[in-house]
This record gives C-alpha cells, structure tokens and sequence, in this order.
C-alpha cells in the first residue's frame, strides 16, 4: 500500500486486498497466500488445519503424520485437571519453601497416571515465584551415585563459581567444570576411599544449600537412587 496517513494505512488494509508479486510463485500457492491475506476475514481459511491441507495440495507435499511426539506436546500443554488436591499440596508446600520452610515431598504412584505432569505443574507455579529449579535424574545404573546431581551442579556452579578447592572435589562429577568455568582446575591428592566419599559429598551438599533464594529440587525416579544420593538428601 502507499497510503498519505496512518489513518489511510489502516483503511486500506481493511478494505483491500494486498498485491501478490507472483511471478515467482506457483498459482496454487498464490491463491493459498491470497486467501492468509484476505481483508475480509470470511474470505480467509476457517481453521488451522484447513490452512495446512491447502499450503500441502499446494506445494505438492503429502499431509505431516500426526506422530507420537506431536500428540505428547499437546498434552503437555493441555490444562491439568483431575489432580487438584494434589497440586494444593504442592503448592502449600511451594509456599513453605518461599517462606524459608523447606521440606520433602514424595510423589508416588504407578506409571501413566500424571506424576510427571504434576511436577512439570509444580515447576512452572516455583519460577512463577521466582524460586530456581533444578531437575535430577535417577536411572538404575549403579554406577551413578552422586553423579545423577551433575546436571544440578553445572548449573549451580555456572550462576555462582565455587572455590577453588570445591571446584577440584566437584570435577570428579562434573569432568567439564574447567570448560564451563573458562578456567584450569587443580587435581586434588589422593586421600583413603572413605574421606574421599565424605568430602565430596560434603561438598556437593555446600553446592546445594550455597543458593541464596529458593530453590526446588525435582527428583525423578527415586526408587533408583543410591545409597550416598539418599544420605545426601537426608542431610
């Protein structure tokens, strides 16, 4: 358009149709972008899915597949319903932990009925609130132990670097942490098996408590969690 106003800008784009250049453009799809950009709103497509149909048959392309990951995105989104109780408790003890009064809240039950959607709940209500969230992930590989708070730990360290000290006991669970700090980090002597254990988990446990707000902890798949995990959290 090359209107005079504002005023006549605004006229004309409720009024008229835009120009196409189409000489580079197929008629089919010409005609498909003609109707997105219709003045008159009864002239475009009624619907989303009309639209891509159209845009499809247009450019010679087959329909995408509704697939697994397409429905699992829609439920994410969806509103969560059947769980209010639940989500009440969650949120008295969001709460609590606003208010300086942390506490551990188990969520059990058996596959497929909503925990993960419920803590996906929880966890937007806590960065709402201005809390930080740090998910963990248990898994059954006996291997891991303290391992599974490494993706905790980068985060933690990145917001706030430790002491140089904490950052060499923190490097046996996060082999990355002098990249990620941008600098080297020193090898710690070697100490018996037992004071090894100690400090690191006294260590990790400073990382966890050094935030100075809120912070939530998700733990997903408890049952998987090792011994030094769970004195870890009873500390």
């Amino acid at each position: 358009f090359s209107p005079q106003s504002e005023t006549q800008l605004l006229l004309a784009t409720l009024a008229q149709d835009l120009p196409l250049a189409s000489a580079d453009l197929p008629p089919r799809l010409v005609e498909v972008l003609r109707r997105l950009l219709a003045a008159n709103p009864h002239e475009r497509f009624a619907s989303a899915e009309e639209t891509l149909h159209a845009l499809m048959q247009a450019v010679g392309l087959p329909l995408p597949l509704e697939t697994t990951e397409i429905r699992e995105s829609l439920l994410g989104a969806a509103e969560l319903c059947g769980r209010e109780d639940e989500l009440a408790q969650l949120i008295l003890a969001l709460k609590g932990a606003m208010n300086g009064h942390g506490q551990v809240v188990l969520l059990g039950g058996e596959s497929g009925i909503g925990k993960s959607r419920l803590l996906e709940e929880l966890r937007t209500r806590a960065l709402v609130g201005g809390a930080q969230v740090l998910r963990v992930q248990c898994s059954s590989d006996s291997s891991a132990d303290l391992g599974v708070f490494a993706d905790a730990l980068r985060i933690l360290c990145l917001e706030d670097p430790p002491e140089p000290l904490a950052a060499s006991v923190l490097m046996g669970l996060v082999p990355d942490l002098p990249a990620l700090l941008g600098q080297p980090i020193r090898e710690l002597p070697t100490i018996d098996a037992e004071a090894a254990r100690l400090r690191l988990l006294t260590t990790v446990e400073a990382a966890l408590l050094r935030p100075s707000g809120p912070l939530v902890l998700l733990i997903e798949d408890l049952q998987w969690a090792r011994p030094d995990a769970i004195e870890l959290l009873n500390r």
